[in-house]
């Protein structure tokens, strides 16, 4: 099998939303070439707006005929990305 290529994507979101809501939405947007999502980080502090929470993603692509490169991958996560702030008015962080 081909290795991973992995991005991690980190967003501001309302606190009522959840890392299962925003993980079928990576799931949705990743493919063809998403391998597996997993959530890092969960913040709510000080420096968020009330009622915000920060969360961190590693999100790994892969293709099982080939070694995938950033250039395939970019068009991918930008979708990602996109759906995000479509999905949850997400403030993108990374």
């Amino acid at each position: 099998t081909k290795p991973f290529l992995e991005r991690d994507i980190a967003l501001v979101v309302d606190k009522s939303c959840t890392s299962a809501d925003v993980i079928r939405v990576i799931m949705k947007a990743g493919k063809p070439f998403l391998e597996k999502v997993e959530l890092i980080d969960l913040y709510e502090g000080d420096n968020l707006t009330p009622g915000k929470c920060s969360h961190a993603y590693r999100i790994s692509y892969r293709d099982q005929d080939k070694m995938l490169n950033d250039k395939e991958v970019q068009p991918v996560h930008e979708n990602i990305r996109k759906q995000l702030v479509k999905s949850f008015s997400a403030q993108l962080r990374s």
